[in-house]
């Protein structure tokens, strides 16, 4: 599966924030549920029940989010490309690279509009050969005041190398990974990812990779056959929808349908998505891909799946 990420590079303009990052936490640091990142949220932010991160009491435009992405760093920081970001709707402002708590890092300072609002981003992203995290700061560009805050905020991350945290318990839902012979690689966003190998991208044969997720966002689904095939088509790749394999689910009391689809381009390549309603507004996602020629993975994403419950 292609996992879209963020990146960047050399030769841009350097960050105004010069300043570099604690090597110690002090009583006023506040741990990021899930994780081992503290940062000293700036006044009148509190942590947000949305996603892993804060948000401005009372105006939910104005946040710090943390995500982890499943990718080494060097191969993460590439998707910073301005002509990328720039099809995206996004321009690249200044970057600067750092180290925290001993990772290669970059924090970079990006514009975008949406829903014809100017937004400006302030991100610190860092990792290794492993794995890398985002931490993104996003404010009005009219409200410089909030946006100096959220910069100095960031800059107060710290990373606690010592503390054993299982991001997974901060989740809103578990599933089983022991059916289906997968294995867990990474948090990322609200949920996880699972595959053969733990590689990214997987090296297993039948290319088996499973993505579960909860939307960020409340909101209310009219027709969910109709909205599930619009999310298909988000897709950077065109999928065929096979048709008399999709159809209406309930998993967990909720209610949801599956999809199911084969690369345009690429016949032997089959993708599994299940969109559930969550009943407090907002929906579950879960996405498998694999190689048709293995129909042992189709069964396994399924078995999987049907372990999903709600934390209550």
């Amino acid at each position: 599966m292609k996992n879209i990420m963020l990146c960047l590079v050399l030769g841009c303009a350097l960050s105004v924030f010069a300043q570099e990052f604690p090597i110690k936490k002090t009583k006023d640091h506040q741990q990021i549920k899930g994780t081992n990142v503290f940062l000293v949220p700036p006044a009148s932010f509190e942590p947000s029940t949305m996603y892993k991160g804060f948000v401005k009491q009372q105006d939910a435009s104005k946040i710090i989010m943390y995500m982890q992405i499943p990718g080494p760093f060097n191969e993460v920081v590439k998707g910073f490309d301005p002509i990328r970001m720039e099809a995206q709707g996004m321009t690249l402002l200044h970057s600067k690279k750092h180290k925290i708590a001993g990772l290669d890092a970059l924090t970079l300072e990006v514009a975008q509009k949406a829903n014809g609002i100017d937004f400006l981003k302030y991100i610190l992203v860092y990792g290794n050969k492993n794995s890398s995290s985002m931490l993104n700061g996003i404010y009005t560009k009219e409200d410089k005041v909030v946006g100096d805050a959220i910069k100095s905020a960031i800059h107060t991350t710290y990373i606690d190398t010592s503390l054993d945290v299982d991001p997974r318990k901060a989740l809103s839902f578990t599933i089983n990974e022991e059916i289906g012979n997968m294995k867990f690689h990474s948090v990322v966003g609200n949920g996880m990812l699972l595959n053969r190998d733990q590689e990214i991208p997987t090296k297993s044969p039948d290319k088996l990779s499973l993505i579960m997720d909860k939307s960020f966002a409340k909101g209310t689904v009219a027709n969910l056959q109709l909205f599930s095939k619009r999310r298909m088509e988000q897709y950077p790749d065109a999928y065929i929808i096979n048709d008399s394999k999709s159809e209406a689910v309930q998993l967990d009391g909720l209610e949801g349908y599956r999809l199911e689809a084969t690369k345009q381009m690429d016949p032997k390549e089959s993708i599994l998505q299940l969109i559930l309603l969550d009943q407090s507004g907002g929906y579950y996602i879960f996405l498998g891909t694999y190689n048709n020629n293995f129909p042992q993975a189709r069964k396994d994403i399924l078995a999987v799946i049907q372990t999903f419950k709600q934390r209550k």
